[in-house]
């Protein structure tokens, strides 16, 4: 068997430096919008405690439309004329803080309660006589940035976490350490395997496999794919409310039923984030049939919550059909070879065993509509916690006429 190799770990701490830099950037976000939609007009509310009243005489008064890529918004203007130390004076801030909103009935209530012509008290800053409001209540549509504490929340957990991921990284940076495992005969050499790579020798050898789908790779998708829908739907679903449209409100309450499932499917995935993280390495990344494999995994993390550790190889066939327009991807597993089933949190930290893969064994094959996948799957039960389940693929290549030769020798 090859000797151990060094895993570098630059690479991964570099990645974990710009995930956390994302992180960041959702919190900051999250923080920024939460306090300029919500907190700051709280402050405004309060600092006119202390304002003078005054006779104001509304001048002006309708809903202002605002088209644009994103769809149309609607606003009251208010403009009203007070006197103060016979002076006339106009404003337009009729309120502390109001937002545009996509509802149109919003706003023509807030014209309607303020006609032109007509007689209200307002309220004026005794320190700066042309800063003076109508309303000094706060508005309840102020409440909606409360939703940017979701990013907010999202990304203080990126953050926390990928920073004690990277607390782990540097300790073996700077010891120059080894990760080996199998009484250090095989190194965790990380490789990354693509399918499409066909030289058999770029993966011959000892070799580290990264799962086929990252966890915040899956994160990120489904929360966009939430927040874009959940975006729209609401959006809708809110015009139809205001309208007391009951069909409107029956058709887009099931978009929003789905986008209620989306947000449960993104915390969910939120969540597989904190799970265990399980390393497997093989004693060569492309064996061929008939080839004793050594695989070898290494779990880091909360490893503890774990009730259950299976390993599997599978051997999947992914066809692609095209009907007309319509492209449709099928994956059929025709072959499991059981590797490991443990329950000790010490076997489920570390171990390591050897399969002998079939000599009849497919071997992985790629052609424009069908291949064939092989992969380590890996399955650990959490209760009450989404289980860890990915896989990580590798490849097993055909046995050609020199190798078969050498093996009779």
């Amino acid at each position: 068997m090859n000797a151990a190799k060094a895993v570098s770990a630059s690479s991964k701490s570099t990645n974990t430096g710009c995930l956390i830099l994302f992180g960041s950037v959702f919190l900051l976000f999250g923080i920024a919008f939460f306090y300029f939609v919500t907190i700051q007009p709280l402050f405004r509310v309060l600092s006119t405690g202390n304002w003078n009243e005054a006779q104001a005489t509304i001048t002006r008064s309708e809903v202002v439309e605002d088209r644009d890529g994103d769809g149309t918004t609607y606003s009251p203007k208010i403009h009203f004329e007070y006197v103060v130390d016979d002076q006339l004076l106009h404003s337009e801030n009729w309120s502390t803080g109001f937002l545009s909103t996509s509802v149109e009935s919003t706003s023509l209530a807030v014209v309607e309660r303020y006609p032109v012509g007509s007689q209200h008290v307002c309220y004026v800053d005794p320190d700066d006589p042309k800063n003076a409001v109508l309303d000094r209540s706060y508005q309840k549509s102020n409440l909606w940035g409360s939703l940017a504490l979701i990013f907010a929340g999202v990304g203080c957990g990126m953050v926390w976490y990928f920073l004690r991921q990277r607390r782990t990284v540097q300790p073996l940076q700077a010891a120059g350490q080894q990760m080996l495992v199998s009484s250090g005969t095989l190194g965790l050499v990380p490789r990354s395997v693509d399918s499409q790579d066909c030289p058999w020798q770029d993966r011959i050898g000892p070799q580290r496999l990264v799962s086929a789908q990252g966890r915040i790779t899956t994160f990120l998708v489904v929360l966009f794919i939430t927040l874009f829908w959940n975006g729209i739907s609401w959006v809708l679903f809110l015009g139809a409310w205001s309208d007391s449209h009951l069909f409107g409100i029956a058709f887009m309450g099931l978009f929003v039923l789905i986008g209620m499932a989306l947000i449960f499917a993104s915390v969910y995935s939120f969540m597989k984030i904190f799970n265990p993280v399980i390393a497997i390495a093989l004693s060569n990344g492309a064996p061929h049939p008939g080839e004793t494999l050594d695989v070898a995994w290494e779990s880091s993390g909360p490893v503890q919550r774990l009730r259950a550790l299976k390993l599997s190889i599978i051997g999947e066939e992914v066809v692609t059909y095209v009907r007309g327009t319509t492209t449709s991807t099928e994956r059929r597993v025709f072959q499991r070879l059981p590797l490991a089933n443990v329950t000790s949190e010490s076997e489920m930290r570390f171990g390591s065993v050897s399969v002998d893969l079939p000599q009849a064994i497919i071997h992985s094959f790629e052609a424009p509509n069908n291949k064939i996948v092989w992969s380590v799957e890996v399955h650990g039960s959490i209760p009450w916690w989404p289980d860890v389940h990915e896989t990580m693929p590798f490849a097993i290549r055909p046995t050609t006429v020199s190798e078969y030769a050498k093996e009779l020798t």
